[in-house]
């Protein structure tokens, strides 16, 4: 290359780097950063050292591992217009956030994880997470942490977790793992750090039932955050594919549902393994402190004086002990749902196998209102009544409603206030709870009060998934009203409900317009074979179902394509651990995985579960067990904890967030699905 083309590619590559500096200076402005200043030219530092010989030397600033936030805290940064958008709607949020919530700016959080929050719709960060940041991030401790459903435990970890592991440099081995009880919650749990970390971490998530291959090459081409099951996890350790020794986080997520699950010999191989170094934090969250969580964090904290305990289960409120008398006109029901996903099909059922008449559906916001309206499952014709609905139009919804034009009414509680009509069934698509998750008995009140009303009977239906069954108990024991805990209608129920509103609805025809139809009756008993059946086929078209017998579902979750099992023990057991340890000797893990929603019977002779019905082929030469079960037995009460007097708390198990509630009244419900 001569002189010439030299000159021309240096000169090139600088007009390169200054548009690429001139490009990252924009990036930095927009997304609110300090923008570093230009550099001076060593002419102008030589000057300006000689003008500042004379002047008193001001002493150097230590650099401190913190240096890397010391832009972001609240005080330093700079003033721009997405900051203060920022603060101002972290003030507006924290004006109607539950108590204890702190804004955004309160904490060191990089301006990445702050954009990727409000993406999500964050502005404030909630009790467990404003307790936990500081022990967590700055105070670098080892934490003991109970909090009840529902309340954000995922990011009162995750937060620190990921604002931690980005000021450091990246290593080839894990430093930061996180163990659940389901593969379900460690997939949530492994999207939100993926989801807040923004493709700064490089995330895994390990359970039983997927590929080995996937998850051997992920871990050797190196990861900084593993999620998963102690199974999985366990059998990587074995494999010698998993090294712990870089760990900067160990978490327990859900820890008193892993013992339950009879996981506790795989926690104690995977810390075992672990080892024990002041270089690691040892993260706890459990809804309650069985002694073997104590045991853990007593082994395998930095030392007992570091070891930091936050608990915001215990206390509550007076309203929980007031006697709110509900209707004893209406009949309470609690329908359980497996996920939200499954709501509007509940729904759904729900209304046609209770709803003889008008029903009322009550959701928590006019977002869930449209949802309902718009959703393809809820074959009912039904209309909207919230507070975006123009006044004009509430009036005409409501006089079609009253004149029976349509049958389901979906509304929020305040645009349903005043409400004076015929209301046969009401439907809580779920438990009504105030903001800082405590059980609403006056809301509960005022909705089931829209039925049953003039001394007419009438049918209040709601919907929980097992988080929310604490609520609904606290609901129970507060209005002194018996509650009914039953399965989800089955296909059979509905159909059958069905059949009887088309049969009334053709007794009412006026018998001098059937000769006009003589004909084509009989041609219809041709078709079908039988005047039975060409009867039959047009009750399942005056009923909706002419495109055949809607799905079946378990009785335990009302999940599609599952079976509901009956394990007999032949003996009193106490806990469903003994279940699962038998089902875990008996059937690969895979298998057992895919099991939910485990509760024990009401005589604790047994427990009930679903599975796969592509499994029921496996189970069905098991001693003890029934599969599908047609009836759901009575099952056993768990004895949620009143907020006041002795003390307690409240939880839930599951997929989700969830935990078990503990204290001298007895133990919550937990959610496990």
């Amino acid at each position: 290359m001569d002189s010439d083309d030299s000159d021309t590619a240096k000169a090139k590559a600088k007009a390169e780097r200054k548009a690429a500096r001139k490009a990252e200076k924009k990036r930095l402005a927009a997304a609110g950063e300090p923008v570093p200043e230009k550099k001076k030219k060593k002419k102008e530092k030589r000057k300006a050292s000689e003008d500042d010989a004379d002047a008193p030397k001001k002493k150097k600033k230590a650099k401190t591992e913190d240096s890397f936030y010391a832009g972001m805290e609240t005080d330093s940064r700079p003033r721009t217009r997405s900051v203060d958008a920022q603060d101002k709607a972290s003030k507006e949020a924290l004006a109607t956030a539950p108590e204890g919530s702190k804004a955004l700016g309160d904490f060191s959080l990089s301006s990445v994880t702050r954009q990727a929050l409000q993406a999500r719709g964050v502005k404030v960060l909630f009790p467990i997470q404003a307790a936990t940041f500081s022990t967590i991030f700055d105070e670098k401790r080892d934490l003991l942490a109970r909090a009840r459903t529902g309340t954000g435990k995922t990011l009162a970890f995750a937060l620190p977790i990921i604002e931690s592991l980005i000021a450091e440099k990246s290593t080839r081995e894990p430093r930061a793992l996180v163990l659940a009880p389901t593969r379900e919650l460690a997939q949530q749990v492994l999207g939100d750090f993926a989801e807040i970390s923004r493709n700064r971490l490089k995330t895994l998530c390990v359970y039983g039932g997927s590929a080995y291959g996937p998850s051997c090459d992920a871990l050797r081409r190196g990861v900084d955050v593993v999620v998963g099951t102690p199974g999985r996890t366990m059998d990587l350790i074995e494999k010698q594919v998993l090294q712990l020794s870089q760990l900067k986080f160990a978490v327990l997520d859900e820890a008193d549902q892993m013992l339950d699950m009879g996981f506790k010999d795989e926690l104690e191989k995977i810390f075992a393994a672990m080892g024990k170094t002041v270089d690691r934090q040892l993260l706890l969250f459990s809804a309650t402190l069985p002694p073997w969580v104590k045991k853990i964090a007593g082994e395998y904290c930095q030392n007992q004086t570091s070891l930091a305990e936050i608990d915001l289960v215990g206390g509550g409120k007076d309203g929980l002990n007031k006697i709110v008398q509900a209707s004893t006109d209406v009949k309470h029901t609690c329908v359980p749902v497996s996920s939200w996903s499954q709501n509007h099909k509940v729904i759904n059922d729900v209304v046609g196998a209770y709803g003889t008449g008008s029903t009322i559906v009550f959701c928590e916001t006019k977002a869930e209102c449209n949802d309902v309206i718009e959703s393809k499952d809820i074959t009912f014709d039904r209309r909207a009544l919230h507070g975006d609905i123009p006044q004009a139009l509430r009036e005409k919804t409501m006089k079609a409603f009253r004149e029976k034009k349509f049958s389901v009414l979906v509304a929020t509680d305040v645009a349903a206030r005043g409400l004076d009509c015929i209301v046969d069934l009401v439907v809580m698509n779920k438990p009504p709870a105030t903001r800082s998750g405590w059980a609403d008995t006056e809301t509960y009140v005022h909705r089931s009060g829209r039925t049953g009303r003039a001394g007419r009977k009438g049918t209040c239906v709601t919907l929980y998934q097992l988080k929310h069954r604490d609520t609904l108990r606290e609901i129970e024991r507060a209005t002194r009203n018996t509650f009914d805990w039953v399965a989800a209608p089955r296909a059979r129920d509905v159909l059958g409900a069905a059949a009887l509103q088309a049969r009334v609805s053709v007794e009412a025809v006026d018998r001098s317009a059937l000769p006009c139809f003589s004909d084509e009756a009989a041609t219809l008993a041709t078709f079908f074979g039988s005047p039975e059946k060409a009867v039959q086929a047009c009750l399942a078209k005056i009923a909706g179902y002419e495109a055949g017998k809607p799905p079946d579902r378990s009785l335990l979750t009302n999940t599609e394509n599952y079976v509901t099992c009956l394990y007999a023990a032949g003996l009193q057991i106490h806990s469903i651990s003994y279940v699962w340890n038998f089902l875990r000797r008996s059937l690969p893990p895979d298998i057992c995985d895919a099991f939910k929603g485990m509760q024990l019977v009401a005589d604790s002779d047994g427990a009930v579960f679903d599975v796969p019905a592509k499994h029921k082929a496996q189970l069905e030469g098991l001693d003890g067990v029934a599969v599908d079960v047609q009836d759901l037995p009575r099952l056993k009460e768990r004895a949620s904890f009143s907020k006041g007097g002795r003390g307690g708390g409240r939880g839930g198990k599951g997929r989700g967030r969830g935990g078990r509630g503990r204290g001298k009244g007895g133990r919550g419900a937990r959610k496990s699905w």
